[in-house]
């Protein structure tokens, strides 16, 4: 095989025919630019390959490394990186690659193993837009291969715009827009530009992520449980290649599910109030769920309790949906509705013994809907005293204890009610009676209930017919006993036989002093106390 030197006069001359031809091309149809540069040098490497090349040669098809290909694939050529770094594989006879990037040759590259790698030095980053990069086998001799087939890259560096966020519309209950649901798996929804990512963080924790509407730019995304609480929610935009929006924030208020918690003990029955339930200022409930014993509604046109049905509602949106066309009084949906000047009661089964769950409920929320007015000052009991979460005898949080109020109308609570934000986002609602001397305590493990887990806040208030108190509210900030409030207030009387010296060390450490708790004569139970941080 004849081979010819690429400085040979032929070889030369053609070259600059070649060039001339182009320019006068160039001239006559008045296009210019990369492109046609990009042809004019292209067609040149390929009359080399044709006059002086080793037809056993060949460079393979380049590609972007996966850490230069950003975005959604790694694999799409489309990336955010301007001075991406590219390989490639060339024949084993190769010592070098001859980088082409539009048209231009940028480098000449070590092969090493038939591998050769080269980054794009930031003074030669590339600009937005399409490029073609190939590329060319070269032997130690100065012989070269074919051009590998050419990789088309585009680069993007435009910043998508921020996604709007709100809540969805059937999970926006209530007044609309106000960011207040009864929905404890809310569903979120906005616009972006058609075609990107949106992703959604609660608290900071990412929960998710959905694509836009290919045409509208709609995007929807349904949010794992959510505690009953406030949460901070917001939406990013992320387009092909990775690049990401300014986050859009927005702040939702879930008032959902709670269950109630009642000690069925000796039979009793347990009549409630909303007031009782949920607190000052509220609509009332929606039941939506009875788990165990009868539930009864108090119909004053009837002059008569109606018992609400047992029936599972995972979904109170049609609960609420139907309550418009609950014409009839005794119509199930009415009967499940109790609003803040109803009262319900309790019944029971013979086989309730200890503390279990009673029913669930969800707050109603109806825009414009009426809610219980503020008590009269000095007509219901003031804020709960002493409040402890914890004994020294447990690795977590689970007595909750506390004196009767002080203030207030003077009279006693004739129901408690502790309403406990769990780790796990659940809400218990535990209703106990007070004892003798007012105060109370309730024990959110042991018993016939299940252990739930560490307490991550919880509130107190208590109730008479006329209204609840004023909500006392605290929040759990370690996994050991925490004294909120001073404990020197309570008796310590029943402290016979109580030795708080036998707690361990680093259970109390930093929350107080141990103390006996006053649980009864003879307690061997210890709480922390004073100085609780």
């Amino acid at each position: 095989m004849m081979r010819i030197s690429r400085d040979s006069p032929a070889l030369v001359a053609v070259r600059g025919w070649l060039a001339g031809s182009s320019a006068r091309q160039q001239a006559r149809s008045g296009r210019s630019g990369s492109r046609t540069r990009a042809r004019q040098f292209v067609r040149g490497e390929e009359l080399e390959s044709r006059t002086m090349l080793d037809a056993g040669m060949r460079a393979f098809l380049p590609n972007l490394v996966a850490e230069s290909d950003t975005g959604w694939s790694s694999v799409d050529n489309i990336t955010s990186d301007q001075t991406p770094t590219l390989t490639g594989r060339v024949s084993s006879a190769a010592s070098e690659a001859r980088l082409i990037i539009d048209g231009r040759r940028v480098a000449h590259v070590p092969v090493v193993n038939g591998m050769w790698s080269y980054t794009v030095p930031a003074e030669a980053a590339l600009a937005a837009g399409g490029h073609t990069i190939v590329a060319r086998a070269v032997d130690a001799s100065g012989n070269v291969g074919r051009l590998s087939k050419p990789l088309a890259v585009k680069i993007v560096t435009t910043v998508p715009d921020a996604p709007t966020l709100r809540l969805g519309n059937a999970t926006d209950t209530g007044t609309k827009g106000d960011g207040k649901t009864t929905d404890s798996v809310p569903t979120f929804r906005g616009r972006v530009e058609p075609g990107l990512w949106v992703n959604v963080s609660i608290a900071g924790v990412a929960s998710g992520r959905v694509k836009s509407h290919a045409t509208t730019g709609a995007w929807s995304f349904t949010a794992p449980r959510l505690a009953t609480s406030v949460h901070d929610v917001s939406a990013v935009a992320e387009n092909r290649a990775g690049i990401r929006s300014v986050a859009t924030s927005f702040r939702v208020t879930v008032n959902g599910e709670r269950t109630v918690m009642l000690d069925g003990s000796g039979g009793k029955t347990v009549e409630l109030t909303a007031s009782h339930l949920l607190g000052q200022g509220s609509q009332g409930f929606i039941v939506t769920q009875v788990h165990s014993g009868t539930l009864q509604k108090w119909v004053a046109s009837a002059n008569a309790w109606k018992t609400i049905s047992a029936q599972t509602s995972t979904n109170p949106a049609p609960l609420f949906q139907n309550l418009g066309a609950a014409a009839a009084t005794g119509n199930a949906a009415e009967l499940r509705t109790i609003s803040f000047t109803d009262t319900v009661r309790w019944i029971p089964s013979s086989g309730n013994v200890g503390t279990a769950p009673a029913f669930t409920i969800v707050p109603l929320d109806k825009a414009g809907g009426a809610i219980a007015l503020p008590p009269q000052p000095g007509t219901v009991p003031g804020k709960v005293g002493a409040v402890i979460i914890g004994d020294c005898s447990r690795d977590l949080p689970t007595t909750i204890m506390w004196n009767a109020p002080t203030d207030g109308c003077g009279c006693r609570s004739t129901r408690y009610s502790i309403e406990v934000l769990l780790l796990d986002g659940r809400t218990f609602l535990y209703n106990v009676p007070s004892t003798v001397n007012g105060g109370s305590s309730v024990d959110v493990t042991g018993g016939s209930i299940a252990d739930v887990g560490a307490v991550l806040s919880f509130r107190i208030w208590g109730a008479t017919k006329r209204g609840a108190g004023e909500v006392q509210a605290s929040s759990a900030s370690s996994s050991y006993a925490i004294a909120l409030e001073s404990f020197y207030s309570l008796s310590r009387s029943s402290c016979n036989t109580c030795n708080p010296s036998s707690c361990p060390p680093d259970i109390c450490s930093g929350y107080g002093t141990p103390v006996c708790c006053p649980s009864g004569s003879g307690s061997t139970k210890c709480c922390a106390t004073g100085g609780g941080r």
